[in-house]
């Protein structure tokens, strides 16, 4: 159960932060900048950061890695500011993927919610369907990130 000053925290912190973006399904052609947020306690955590910076680097798309560990989260669980926005200004991504497969993952949840992204892609569907597309492994296999952002690269590619 969850400390009721945290669940406070958390909602506000939603209700202040979330993103009123409309969103739809883009080509990756239109895509200018990306973020994408890496789950950094399970395993392959760092082959799934190299493939995303190879993948948007060779097509020339600005990306943010969010990849948070112990001390870049606040007491609500999600992302210090300095470490969500680099540089100190707001992003402002055309494509947010959340490469996390954890639904009890608040910093995942909140960088999804609040993304100002217009087109979303994820691992596992939040409350309020907040992802556009959802990339997951068949029955109970259980994918590393390299391999879902793998399949959701081919993805993003046949969108036209």
């Amino acid at each position: 159960m969850i400390n009721p000053l945290k669940y406070l925290l958390r909602l506000f912190a939603l209700e202040r932060h979330s993103s009123g973006e409309r969103q739809c399904i883009i080509p990756l052609e239109e895509v200018r900048a990306a973020a994408v947020f890496i789950d950094a306690a399970q395993p392959g955590a760092d082959a799934a950061e190299v493939s995303v910076r190879d993948f948007f680097d060779s097509r020339n798309v600005e990306l943010t890695v969010l990849k948070p560990s112990g001390p870049q989260l606040n007491y609500a669980g999600y992302m210090k500011r300095k470490f969500r926005m680099p540089g100190g200004t707001a992003r402002h991504e055309d494509l947010f993927i959340s490469l996390s497969d954890n639904p009890g993952d608040f910093a995942a949840e909140f960088e999804s919610r609040c993304s100002p992204a217009r087109f979303k892609v994820g691992r596992v569907q939040l409350s309020g369907e907040i992802f556009d597309m959802v990339v997951s492994p068949r029955g109970d296999e259980r994918a590393g990130q390299d391999a879902v952002f793998g399949a959701i690269s081919e993805y993003l590619l046949k969108i036209k």
